[in-house]
């Protein structure tokens, strides 16, 4: 395809022509670029202030001399915009980003030429998207769900407090020891009472029995105490114990368990007020169970979409434009950094080509389901308007998000045109219920 531009008259012709991209060269020569060079020598002479010259009477030579890499520079700008303008309207090229203009070769009064490559957005017809072929999987909210979730709730929202029990001590069980122990007199297994020489000694301590970081062997002696009993304990000692005596020893103590205790909400005493608090407890249930049918809802429709999702990138071939295909993984990949820094840690070099392929791959689909989701929406009629953002926008949460969806209106825009999307797509799919 070849033609010349309207105006200057810059000669162009198609170089090489993909998928996704599409490569011009624009070449003006002889009088027709002179005409252009005239015109900015002029503007370079009015304007310029140049020692010993008057303005405006200043002599061509002169001004192409002193000027002549600014002239040369609003030249070629001005080619190259007249040839994408031109390309982009003769063409109706659907470029994702603005072109490259590259290869300029200038001699000044006789010839410009110059390439342009344009990104495009791929031509594509999408096909196999009415009747999807999609399961979904239901299952009831069991008992012990429900169970579980409003114990979680009871206990974020009540005031704790602990309680003394009578059981024995056993693991896993919310059990808080309030302890008493005193170490010494008994080195690897040296005879004698070891609380009759205190080299250590704990008194009236409270501790989780579950707590991580207890001493070597404490739980395991705990294990089965109840309040007022005592047992004989042997702890080794590190080799990096300050008193050189005690490295590398173990040394005994006696353990005595003065109380036990659990922690257990403000509504679990007795009387009246507990009486009241079991009356609500199936109102709360039901409560409880409607919020995990909405989020097990949520879930299903999220696994269809993604069902969706796999069919239409397997039914559909696009290509990918290269530029648009590396910001977005630059961008995925910039946003897996920043997570890994606020956890205080960073990608490890060895795996940074490794990230790089998983996500260009990602960007690739992400990029891929956009042009699909935007074809269906032309080809169905599905459109978006103002009242569609104004709902949006009401929806927010709190004032900082409702804050960044106005900052983001273009992203809350393709949001919402996806959910439309996709609505229509589950609307027109088979859906095959299957209990589990």
């Amino acid at each position: 395809m070849n033609f010349t531009t309207e105006g200057i008259g810059a000669e162009v012709k198609l170089t090489a022509s993909g998928p996704t991209k599409k490569s011009y060269e624009a070449s003006l020569k002889g009088e027709r670029l002179k005409a252009v060079e005239s015109k900015w020598v002029a503007i370079a002479r009015d304007q310029a202030k140049l020692p010993g010259f008057r303005r405006g009477r200043i002599s061509d030579e002169v001004v192409i001399e002193q000027l002549g890499s600014w002239i040369r520079r609003e030249v070629t700008q001005e080619v190259a915009n007249v040839v994408v303008q031109e390309i982009v309207k003769r063409e109706d090229l659907k470029i994702v980003y603005s072109p490259l203009v590259s290869k300029v070769d200038y001699h000044f009064g006789e010839r410009l030429s110059l390439e342009a490559v344009f990104e495009i957005e791929p031509s594509l017809v999408v096909k196999n998207y009415k009747g999807l072929v999609l399961e979904r999987k239901r299952r009831k909210i069991s008992e012990e769900e429900v169970e579980v979730e409003l114990g979680r709730l009871l206990q974020e929202s009540e005031t704790q407090y602990l309680v003394p029990i009578e059981e024995k001590t056993r693991e896993n069980a919310g059990h808080w020891a309030l302890i008493s122990a005193r170490f010494g007199g008994r080195l690897n297994g040296a005879s004698g009472d070891p609380a009759s020489e205190s080299l250590l000694q704990w008194g009236q301590e409270l501790i989780s029995v579950d707590e991580e970081c207890l001493p070597l062997g404490m739980r395991e002696a705990l294990e089965g105490l109840g309040a007022g009993q005592s047992k004989i304990w042997e702890m080794p000692i590190d080799d990096d114990c300050p008193t050189l005596e005690l490295q590398g020893k173990t040394m005994a103590g006696r353990l005595e368990l003065l109380e036990l205790k659990r922690m257990e909400g403000a509504h679990c005493g007795r009387g009246q007020e507990a009486q009241e608090y079991a009356g609500q407890m199936a109102k709360w249930k039901e409560e409880v169970r409607a919020v995990l049918n909405q989020r097990l809802e949520a879930r299903s429709q999220g696994i269809l979409r993604d069902q969706i999702t796999a069919e239409l990138l397997r039914e559909n071939s696009v290509d990918v434009p290269e530029a648009e295909l590396e910001i977005r993984a630059s961008e995925l990949l910039g946003r897996a950094r920043t997570l890994f820094a606020l956890s205080g840690r960073e990608i490890a070099p060895e795996h940074d080509n490794e990230l790089r392929v998983k996500y260009r791959i990602e960007a690739a689909n992400e990029i891929r389901l956009a042009y699909l989701v935007r074809d269906i929406a032309k080809r169905e009629g599905i459109k978006i308007d103002e009242d569609d953002f104004n709902k949006r926008i009401e929806s927010a949460h709190d004032e900082k998000q409702r804050e960044a969806m106005l900052k983001n209106r273009d992203s809350v825009l393709y949001d919402i045109l996806m959910d439309k999307v996709f609505d229509f797509l589950l609307a027109n799919a088979k859906i095959q219920e299957v209990e589990v």
